[in-house]
């Protein structure tokens, strides 16, 4: 802990991004149920915003808990800090809970961004997905970007990377434009969503191969863009499949 001359005697924005990750701390703290020093946590902000005034009461749980919250977003933006998923103080561990895997995965193929890498296993997990299969050029949750977009998904999911070749013969459909609409398609009890390229999509040969066994799922999309992030557009699918199978 920080004495208060010795935060006072550090640059602003250093003072700024040191009190942003105190106040994270504490906000995860406050979800656990655990004790935070508000005496404490006044004197950082008080120091880093340069705002004497500010006085922290924990008058109760929901109230302490959206201060500090709202606070922790003031010194980033001081901190010239951009806000990204993994900043925020997510707490969504389920004491005692057991995970429900469904027989379904999905394939990503040649996904570039690390981030829709994580992204994807987060909702993946979500939705009772049993693994996530990559193909050798999509980066692997290994990767720091990845890793933080996955919050901590990647090392609940099985996952492995595998050779596109490898999915001929398996039951599997492409979730691509000009296929079947997503509220007339047949979801199987098993199989393998292929996702495509955030650029070129899923390739022709990948194309072919789901042609050949479950088919190509398409989401009907109205506005000028007519597209979606792929991570988005995996979600709403996910959820449609999820569903389908929990209701049968």
């Amino acid at each position: 802990m920080f004495t208060e001359k010795k935060f006072k005697s550090l640059e602003p924005q250093l003072r700024c991004r040191k009190a942003a990750k105190i106040l994270k701390d504490a906000e995860t703290a406050l979800r656990r149920g655990e004790a935070v020093d508000t005496t404490y946590l006044t004197m950082i902000l008080r120091s880093a915003l340069e705002e004497p005034e500010i006085r922290l009461e924990n008058t109760s749980q929901g109230f302490f808990l959206r201060s500090i919250n709202s606070y922790k977003y003031k010194v980033m933006e001081k901190a010239g800090i951009q806000v990204a998923d993994w900043d925020m103080a997510l707490d969504t561990d389920v004491p005692g809970a057991e995970r429900k895997v469904l027989p379904i995965s999905v394939y990503l193929e040649d996904i570039r961004s690390p981030f829709n890498v994580g992204s994807i296993f987060r909702t993946a997990e979500s939705f009772c997905f049993s693994q996530v299969l990559l193909s050798p050029d999509t980066p692997t949750p290994a990767q720091s970007r990845a890793k933080r977009s996955a919050m901590g998904t990647d090392a609940i999911m099985e996952w492995h990377t595998m050779p596109k070749e490898e999915l001929a013969g398996k039951p599997v459909f492409a979730l691509e434009t000009g296929g079947t609409s997503i509220d007339e398609f047949n979801f199987p009890d098993e199989g393998i969503m292929i996702l495509g390229s955030e650029e070129t999509g899923v390739s022709p040969e990948l194309l072919e191969i789901a042609k050949k066994s479950l088919g190509i799922v398409s989401i009907p999309i109205y506005g000028i863009k007519r597209s979606v992030n792929v991570g988005v557009a995996f979600g709403i699918a996910a959820q449609a499949w999820a569903a389908t199978l929990l209701k049968r």
